[in-house]
Parts: structure tokens; C-alpha cells; sequence
């Protein structure tokens, strides 16, 4: 544990959760599950059981840090890494390794989303370290689900078969999210791995693929750390954003890699990025109806994800298959067969917003 990081991407906006998740206050901020515990301490939590307190870093925009510190008291002001704008994950990570290389160029280091959902810590912990052994041989490693279903909302990864040991395999190719007949191919090869997002390298590993591989960000961050990391010199660290490609991790470093591991596993893993993912994981009536609210009275209703303020008192009659989502100043009702219109929506809300009143 000693030598081990743990950094926590902790930036992105979740506008798929809307009207929950906002600018405001993101999902990864937010007790989707209702268990009186936000996504990102939930992961911060489960971290410590392979990496010090003193060694977790959450990569986060700006405008969240209060958040951050709210959440997690623990942490001290350096352990969060603010993103003065979002660039994805390959900047993000540029960031935070660049930080860990200046505290110890021999750390190993495990790389987490903040809003994930893993039900099966035992397995997930065996999985890290299997994967942590594996790292130090120089491999950029990352974690692979046993696909359940043919789901479209995931990337795949396809191992190859005859390099497997231990469940550990070399990785023949990075797959964008499929339709539903290539899902449904991917799940019936057997060779392929819902993509977990979910990292594990040695620092060293992952600096000099972005020296190679993307030299830019390499430069922009790595040679120029120290400024970047001056409290009085925050405009080094906007100004090596606002050059920086809008890139993930996977595009520039992933797909590119010639020393790659998977480790399959199955740690009941569920990328909770949409309303549908979340109904799947919170309990339902005898109906289908995944309901998050003290209050509500469901009748000849079924198939329905719903969520409501525990104050609020609600009848409802006659529905079936839709999200139904009340906040404070805000209503989401929407068939779940809608649900990929979402982001459209919204954007079309927003440019009706801005335009100006005749």
C-alpha cells in the first residue's frame, strides 16, 4: 500500500440523470442508490482497501472542490487536483500522473471513475491485485466484466484467448459501443469484455506512453508540472487545458499500446450512466417498478423507474413503462424507450433558454 495511488475522476456532469444530476451538483455527488452515501464516496471507500488515505487523489472541475471536501473531510487541499476545464480523461490523467511522478516515480497506481457500481467488494479486491502484479511487467492493465447481456451502452474490449493465465489475457482491440446485433455477436464470440474504465499501471508505465504516443500532453504537463501546480500561477494550468485535445484515455493512450493486459473478472459492475442502468440496480415491486421515494402510491402501474422527494406525497394511476423524476424546480417524465433522446432534449431545452424574449 505503500507505493500504491489511487486517483478518482471526479469531473464529468451526468447530464444523462437529469434533473438530478446537473451543473450544480453531478451525479457522483448525488445518493442515487439511496443508501445515505453519494457514488463518490462510495468508490473513495472502496479504494482504501488497497491505497492509503494519504495517497487517494479526485481529479475534479473547479467549480466542484467544495463538494469534494464536503464529501470527503479527510482529504487534504493537495490530494484534489481541480480541472479548470473539461477535457476528458486523457488530460485529466495527464494531470494526475504527472502529480504522482513528482511524489514517487515507482508508484503503482489504480485509476477509478467516480460512479461506478461494483456489489461484489471480495471480487473486486482480488481483482486489483491480480491486476497490481500484472502491472509491474511493465503492462498498462485495465479491468474487463464477463458480459451478462448484449448491452449497447458499454464499450467492449476483445482479449486474446490463448494469452489468458489466471484470467489475466493480452488485449487484441478496443471496441466502441456496438448496436445490438454486434452486441448480441460479441456476447456469443465469448472473447469479448464489457470495458470497465477502470485502470491499473505503474506511473512510470503510463508517462512514457504519453511521452510517445501523445507528446504534447507529455510536454504540456510532465515538463511544466511545478507551474501548473503553483497557487500562484493558476493560469499555467488553464492555459495547458485550453490547449489540450478533448481526448479519453482509451482514444490516446489505450487503443495506440502494445504492452496491454485485461483481467476478466465479474464483480457485479454496472456503469451507472443512465436512468435505465440505476432501475436495474434498486429494488423493484412485484410490477417492475423501481420506485426512490417514502410517499408514493403506485396503482395498475408497472415497468417504471420513478424517483421522488421524500416529503412529497404522490398517486399515481395507469402508468407503464416510463421515468418519472421530480426534484425541487424540475420534472422528468419520459418514456423508457426515449430515454438515448435525453441529451437531445435537453440541448433543445437549453437553446430554447438562451434564446432572447420578444
Amino acid at each position: 500500500m505503500d507505493r500504491v495511488y489511487g486517483i478518482i475522476m471526479a469531473g464529468g456532469v451526468g447530464s444523462r440523470f437529469w434533473p438530478m444530476s446537473n451543473e450544480q451538483k453531478p451525479k457522483q455527488f448525488l445518493d442515487v442508490l439511496g443508501v445515505g452515501k453519494s457514488l463518490l464516496r462510495i468508490t473513495y471507500e472502496r479504494l482504501l482497501s488497497r491505497v492509503d488515505l494519504s495517497h487517494v487523489l479526485i481529479v475534479t472541475n473547479e467549480d466542484y472542490i467544495g463538494l469534494v471536501k464536503a464529501q470527503i473531510p479527510e482529504l487534504k487541499d493537495h490530494q484534489i487536483l481541480a480541472e479548470p476545464l473539461r477535457r476528458n480523461t486523457a488530460p485529466c490523467l495527464a494531470y494526475a500522473t504527472a502529480y504522482i511522478m513528482q511524489q514517487d516515480p515507482s508508484a503503482l497506481c489504480i485509476v477509478s471513475p467516480a460512479d461506478h457500481l461494483i456489489t461484489d467488494n471480495t471480487a473486486f479486491i482480488s481483482t486489483l491485485d491480480l491486476a497490481l502484479e500484472e502491472a509491474k511487467r511493465d503492462r498498462l492493465v485495465t479491468l474487463g466484466l464477463t458480459p451478462r447481456s448484449p448491452e449497447t451502452g458499454y464499450g467492449y474490449i476483445e482479449k486474446q484467448p490463448l494469452t489468458g493465465k489466471n484470467k489475466i489475457f493480452s488485449v487484441q482491440r478496443f471496441c466502441e459501443k456496438p448496436s445490438l446485433e454486434k452486441a448480441e455477436e460479441f456476447l456469443k464470440a465469448g472473447t469479448y469484455l464489457w470495458n470497465s474504465g477502470i485502470f491499473i499501471w505503474q506511473i512510470s508505465s503510463i508517462a512514457k506512453a504519453f511521452q510517445r504516443f501523445q507528446p504534447d500532453l507529455f510536454d504540456r504537463f510532465f515538463f511544466n508540472f511545478n507551474a501548473l501546480a503553483s497557487k500562484d500561477n493558476c493560469d499555467a494550468l488553464k492555459l495547458a487545458f485550453q490547449a489540450s485535445e478533448d481526448l479519453s484515455i482509451d482514444y490516446a493512450i489505450m487503443e495506440k499500446s502494445d504492452n496491454l493486459s485485461v483481467v476478466e473478472a465479474d464483480f457485479g459492475w454496472t456503469d451507472l450512466g443512465t436512468w435505465g442502468s440505476l432501475g436495474k440496480e434498486l429494488p423493484q415491486d412485484v410490477f417492475g417498478n423501481a420506485v426512490l421515494g417514502k410517499r408514493v402510491s403506485l396503482h395498475h402501474a408497472s415497468d417504471n423507474i420513478m424517483v421522488f422527494p421524500e416529503y412529497k406525497q404522490v398517486l399515481i394511476d395507469g402508468l407503464e413503462g416510463f421515468i418519472v423524476v421530480d426534484t425541487q424546480d424540475q420534472l422528468l417524465i419520459l418514456r423508457k424507450s426515449h430515454e438515448a433522446y435525453l441529451k437531445n432534449y435537453l440541448l433543445q431545452m437549453s437553446l430554447n433558454d438562451s434564446k432572447p424574449s420578444e
